[in-house]
C-alpha cells in the first residue's frame, strides 16, 4: 500500500473512531457501570483489511479516544479508564491480535467469512478479558464500591460482566465483521486496490 493511500485509509477510519466515541448510541451503549461497545468493530475490519500495523494504529486511536472519553464525558466508572493502561493498552491488543489472526487464517486457507467472523470474536473477546481483567488487578475496590458489592465477590461481578457485554459484543462483531470486509475485500480485488 502506498503512503497516500494508507494516510487515506488511517484517515477515513479515525474519523470514524472518533464520531463513534463522541456521538451518543454510535459507539458506545449507555448501559452502566460499562458501557458495551461496539467501536471494537472499526479496529477489527481495518486490522483485517489493512494488517495488523494498520490495527495498531486504529486500537491506539480507540484507546486514546476512550481515555479522553473518560475526561470529558465523565461517568461513574470513568477514573479507570482515565489510566492508560485499562483504556489503551487493550484496544492496541485488538488491533494487533486481529491483524497476526487473519493473516495466520489466510495462510491456512480459511473459508473468507469463517475467518472474518472468527476476527470479529475474537477481537471482541480480547478486548472484554483485558479490560475485565486489567480492572480486576488495578481497581478491584473501587469497581466493587460502583457496583455496591463486597471486594470479595468483584470477581463473580466481572463475569457477570463478561458473560452479558462480551456475548453482546462478540456476536455483534461476528455477524457485522463479514457483513462489512466482505464486499470490501471484493471491490479490492476488482479494482486491484492493495491491501497491506
Amino acid at each position: 500500500m502506498s503512503k497516500t493511500l494508507r494516510i487515506a485509509v488511517l484517515g477515513i477510519f479515525i474519523g470514524i473512531l472518533i464520531a463513534q466515541t463522541f456521538v451518543p448510541f454510535l459507539g458506545y451503549l449507555p448501559i452502566p457501570p460499562i458501557n458495551p461497545t461496539i467501536v471494537h468493530i472499526t479496529v477489527i475490519v481495518g486490522a483485517i483489511l489493512y494488517g495488523r500495523k494498520i490495527g495498531a494504529v486504529l486500537g491506539f486511536t480507540w484507546g486514546f479516544l476512550s481515555m479522553l472519553r473518560a475526561y470529558v464525558t465523565p461517568s461513574i466508572a470513568s477514573f479507570i479508564f482515565m489510566n492508560p493502561i485499562i483504556s489503551v493498552l487493550p484496544r492496541l491488543a485488538v488491533g494487533i491480535i486481529v491483524g497476526l489472526l487473519y493473516k495466520f487464517l489466510s495462510v491456512k486457507r480459511t473459508k473468507s467469512v469463517l475467518a472474518y467472523s472468527a476476527c470479529g470474536i475474537a477481537g471482541a473477546l480480547v478486548n472484554t478479558f483485558l479490560v475485565l481483567t486489567l480492572i480486576y488487578f488495578l481497581y478491584r475496590d473501587g469497581y466493587a464500591k460502583i457496583l455496591n458489592v463486597p471486594v470479595g465477590e468483584i470477581l463473580h461481578a466481572l463475569l457477570g460482566i463478561v458473560v452479558s457485554n462480551s456475548i453482546f459484543e462478540a456476536i455483534a462483531a461476528g455477524i457485522i465483521v463479514p457483513a462489512i470486509v466482505t464486499p470490501i475485500k471484493a471491490i479490492q480485488r476488482n479494482k486491484k486496490i492493495p491491501s497491506h
